[in-house]
């Protein structure tokens, strides 16, 4: 069976990620591991032995997974609940595990204020996106899971068949009986499509043909913000994006002024690789 991994730092933001993807596990009828990753670490003068600090740490990491753990299973009984400690760096720990299971998604948390936590847990959050090749699914603080209709996918009309994880947004698509919204955005000195996005957009249409999608082509130089704006405004349950090494929603997540569309957004979003 299938199994969804949470991380968690045991503070409120990752608290209320593990609850969604608790809430999601128990809907999609996947199992569910709870997972947290200490850092190496490093000795200095305060720290004379760090393999007992981190043993420590490792201890009491153990100690809080399991009563998370049993709290979740005394609530729900119709999936696995499991959990793992690991240590060392966060991203390596994280694809470590996930090639050990059955791994359908991630789950993590965000901060949508500013803050030191924020910038911390943000970027991991960030290099999740960008390193790991399962898909991603980021929870803003205090969001809820309340069951997901109306699923949005940010595209720009690039190589759609060679990128568009098809399959993958099918299958959440059913999974779900959800409405799909592609979401377009092009810059306001843009006047008209080139024949290549034309026929991009008509690959796309073919290829999304089954799943009925409704299309929205938006105009705006503050791409980001568009999509965020877009996707509060119509009540999005979940924005899917595609990221890519040559295309504008790798400034999504990779330019500082442009992560907003993740750190600050109160729609979960999932990445998905091509």
């Amino acid at each position: 069976m299938k199994t969804i991994i949470v991380a968690t730092d045991f503070g409120d933001i990752a608290k209320n990620a593990v609850n969604y993807a608790k809430d999601l596990s128990v809907v999609m009828g996947y199992n569910l591991t709870i997972v947290h990753i200490v850092p190496f670490v490093i000795p200095t003068s305060e720290v004379p032995s760090p393999i007992t600090a981190n043993g420590t740490l490792l201890e009491n990491a153990e100690k809080k997974l399991k009563i998370l753990r049993d709290e979740i299973a005394a609530t729900v009984n119709t999936i696995s609940i499991t959990y793992a400690v690991r240590e060392g760096n966060f991203i390596h720990e994280l694809s470590q595990l996930c090639e050990k299971i059955n791994t359908y998604a991630i789950v993590m948390g965000t901060e949508d204020r500013s803050g030191i936590d924020r910038l911390i847990f943000g970027n991991k959050t960030i290099s999740a996106i960008k390193e790991l090749l399962w898909p991603l699914i980021v929870v803003p603080a205090e969001t809820k899971f309340n069951n997901i209709q109306k699923i949005g996918l940010a595209c720009d009309f690039k190589d759609v068949v060679e990128t568009i994880p098809v399959e993958e947004i099918t299958a959440l698509i059913q999974k779900f009986n959800a409405t799909l919204h592609v979401i377009h955005v092009r810059g306001e000195d843009s006047n008209n499509y080139t024949p290549e996005e034309v026929e991009e957009s008509g690959w796309l249409h073919q290829l999304l043909s089954n799943l009925n999608p409704k299309y929205h082509f938006l105009r705006g130089n503050k791409i980001e913000q568009m999509i965020t704006d877009f996707a509060v405004e119509n009540n999005l349950d979940l924005l899917i994006i595609i990221p890519k090494e040559h295309d504008f929603l790798s400034k999504l997540i990779t330019q500082s002024h442009s992560k907003k569309l993740v750190l600050q957004t109160h729609v979960p979003i999932m990445a998905i690789h091509e």
